[in-house]
């Protein structure tokens, strides 16, 4: 019986699960369901086309199959080119994506030329070519099992119960405050933005101090990564049980993230949870009793958008694809901006809500990619910088990144001031406001190596900590030095009298594996 030429449609789903399984951790199975639909129906397409224009199936799947594996793979040619022949700048980017194109094209042309002139009996390549395209298949099958099965068997979030006992709850001092957890994702400490971004925050620093803040001038941050630093922080403790676990994505942390101790201790203690919507999907807690999101239903998913950036139809009139399926957003980047200043214009209204309330609001920024110049405006025109850190791309310098850095923090620790100022005015009564970085500037990280030595850890490492407590509360318990595992625990003992114990202050490096934790404290508090 003649096999089928299946080999196109294997070689695509072979790129869309290899793009999942590198990104597990960003992305849910559903988001992969549909788009698979749509690279199907795609690859079906070109196929059933090229199928009546060769006259013939098994030519035209030869040219769908190398069709689509470079039309889908397009960014890691472009990666690949760039590690050969870095970009020095934004024009030099833009040609090479061309040049790649014609290569793309070059391959896809000498595929038909092949198959409509130099092979003769094409049906005989059919069945090693499925069974090329299966075992192609396997690999990022394989990544994905793996990848859940490590989730299944991690530890998922114990528990507790309330952190606060029923008695410090009877004879707590306080009425509830509005409690306010604000991250400036990357946001370096002062000496570490002067010495090597050339930035003084100080004034920024002495403003809070004006308003009553405490601000930790010798704060480190626990973690290098955003979930990390943040799982530990809303739980109260360190993420020691996922010492080594062999995984490259987010999905272990997931229960600790999405159920954390201190949401259900404050809920149970009659706080009502405001989480505002983050770029990031894994802090999307749309599980919160009020989720703040911009207006504008978005069509189109982060994975989706991923998609698309990867294949050649970035560079053939995808951005105006994901515009018409963004909710009116131009591009990630414009959603990025518009998100970040809704947030800043939306949280001081959301003090005015009656009842006690924890609100979360995470925001990227400073951290890339820089779409604020100094003064708020679009910064399109110059470039983003892609949403990683150096190192990561080559087209993206350590110089670059702190110019930019700069501009994008003066900005936004200038918006911050304000939104502060305008959340105490509009509260009801004094609330308690955590505003912290999940970890510092990353220009210096190597994130290929497994020595910590070989990257800037004061950098990485030295985050911004400022903590307002109500005045009738006081600023008892908080220090220098301290990190952000232990700021609710003091939090939760003066307001609530929880009598919850201070942990060691510790610092963790892991790369390139993301929980192979190394203990850098003396590295870091020794500089």
């Amino acid at each position: 019986m003649r096999q089928p030429a299946l080999y196109p449609f294997y070689f695509a789903l072979f790129v869309l699960l290899s793009l999942y399984a590198s990104n597990m951790g960003d992305a849910h199975a559903s988001e992969v369901v549909w788009t698979g639909a749509i690279v199907l129906l795609f690859t079906l397409v070109i196929y059933a086309v090229l199928a009546l224009v060769m006259r013939g199936i098994d030519r035209a799947a030869l040219v769908t199959a190398v069709f689509m594996f470079c039309f889908l793979s397009h960014r890691f040619w472009i990666a690949a080119w760039w590690k050969i022949s870095p970009p020095l700048n934004q024009r030099q980017e833009k040609f090479d994506h061309r040049i790649v194109l014609s290569i793309e094209a070059l391959l896809v042309i000498w595929a038909a030329y092949a198959a409509m002139r130099r092979i003769k009996h094409p049906k005989i390549w059919t069945s090693n070519l499925n069974r090329i395209g299966m075992i192609l298949l396997i690999c990022p099958l394989a990544l994905i099992v793996i990848g859940w099965k490590n989730a299944q068997a991690t530890v998922s979030s114990p528990g507790p119960g309330s952190l606060i006992s029923s008695a410090a709850t009877q004879t707590a001092a306080v009425d509830r405050p509005d409690i306010y957890l604000i991250i400036l994702d990357a946001h370096g400490r002062q000496d570490v933005l002067k010495s090597l971004y050339h930035y003084d925050d100080g004034p920024f620093l002495q403003h809070l101090r004006d308003k009553g803040f405490f601000v930790a001038d010798s704060s480190t941050s626990n973690y290098c990564y955003t979930q990390l630093s943040i799982t530990s922080t809303l739980n109260l403790r360190y993420l020691d049980e996922l010492a080594g676990l062999h995984s490259d994505d987010w999905q272990p942390i997931w229960p600790l993230l999405r159920h954390s101790a201190l949401v259900k201790t404050l809920k149970q203690r009659g706080y009502k949870w405001v989480a505002f919507e983050s770029v990031r999907e894994d802090l999307r807690f749309t599980q919160a009793d009020d989720y703040e999101a911009p207006p504008g239903q978005r069509e189109i998913t982060p994975f989706q958008e991923l998609m698309v950036d990867t294949s050649a139809l970035s560079q053939l009139g995808g951005n105006q694809l994901v515009d018409h399926f963004s909710g009116g957003y131009r591009s990630p980047y414009d959603f990025q901006r518009r998100l970040v200043l809704y947030c800043l214009d939306r949280a001081p209204e959301v003090a005015r809500q009656p009842g006690p309330k924890f609100v979360f609001l995470h925001l990227l920024v400073p951290h890339p990619p820089f779409v604020f110049a100094a003064d708020g405006s679009d910064t399109a025109n110059r470039g983003y910088g892609p949403i990683m850190d150096p190192g990561l791309f080559g087209s993206f310098t350590a110089d670059q990144y702190r110019q930019w850095y700069r501009e994008q923090a003066i900005y936004i620790d200038h918006r911050i001031s304000g939104m502060i100022d305008q959340i105490l005015a509009n509260s009801p009564r004094p609330p308690v406001i955590v505003l912290i970085s999940d970890h510092g500037p990353r220009s210096r990280v190597n994130w290929d190596s497994t020595n910590p030595a070989d990257s800037d850890l004061h950098e990485c490492m030295s985050n911004l900590t400022a903590v307002l407590m109500p005045p009738d509360v006081g600023n008892t318990g908080l220090y220098p030095g301290i990190t952000p595992v232990n700021i609710f625990r003091v939090v939760l003992d003066n307001c609530f009298g929880a009598g919850l114990p201070l942990l060691p202050d510790r610092s963790y490096f892991s790369a390139p594996t993301r929980y192979s934790f190394i203990d850098v404290t003396s590295i870091v508090r020794h500089h």
